[in-house]
């Protein structure tokens, strides 16, 4: 499973969602993710955990484990979030961080997120 991780200046809200058409994602408001993944959602479906406008660099998300569970209808995400340390020099610049998977088309119609939240971790490798 390819991760795709970034800023996405139009993913100003925190989202957990499970995304399965163009317009879906243009909805949220996505700029950059949209360019890179709209001609990818005819065969996949995307999962994606945005947390939304920060006001500095340093933040991060990364998707650790998608499950699928038919009887539900659903998918268990399993990400970690990540906010600097009060000692963590960071940029002064508003950032968007998000993390995206795209998976197999699936029936799935809800994510039950399962987030860890760290302060000051360095950012996993991609």
């Amino acid at each position: 499973v390819r991760q795709i991780r970034g800023d996405d200046p139009g993913l100003t809200e925190p989202t957990i969602a499970l995304v399965k058409s163009r317009a879906q994602l243009a909805a949220l408001g996505s700029r950059y993710l949209l360019g890179r993944v709209s001609h990818d959602l005819e065969n996949y479906d995307l999962v994606l955990v945005a947390m939304g406008q920060r006001p500095t660099a340093g933040y991060w998300a990364a998707i650790q484990g998608v499950q699928h569970d038919s009887q539900q209808r659903a998918l268990f995400v399993q990400a970690r979030v990540n906010r600097p340390s009060d000692q963590d020099t960071t940029a002064q610049v508003m950032t968007h961080p998000f993390a995206a998977v795209l998976i197999p088309k699936t029936p799935a119609v809800r994510v039950l997120p399962e987030i860890e939240s760290t302060v000051g971790a360095l950012s996993p490798r991609p």
